[in-house]
């Protein structure tokens, strides 16, 4: 039986390494995390499957507009 693989807002992510895989876990509420997901992304991308890939730059994309939307804009203009 496969396990699920959102819990909720926890989303891992297989990392194919050359003898075993390894599994991060990402919390899609926190925007620190979803960074962390972006460099797993960007920085192993050789280490993940095409069509996972994929799936994780859509969940990021989706959770980006999600806390965007969120967070007000003036944080980022508001450093004087």
């Amino acid at each position: 039986m496969q396990k699920k693989e959102v819990n909720g807002n926890i989303l891992t992510v297989k990392l194919y390494e050359l003898n075993y895989t390894r599994e991060e876990y990402i919390n899609l509420t926190s925007p620190k995390d979803l960074k962390k997901l972006d460099l797993l992304i960007t920085n192993h991308s050789h280490r993940l499957k095409t069509k996972d890939k994929i799936r994780y730059q859509e969940i990021l994309k989706k959770h980006r507009q999600l806390i965007n939307k969120k967070t007000p804009q003036l944080s980022r203009f508001s450093h004087h």
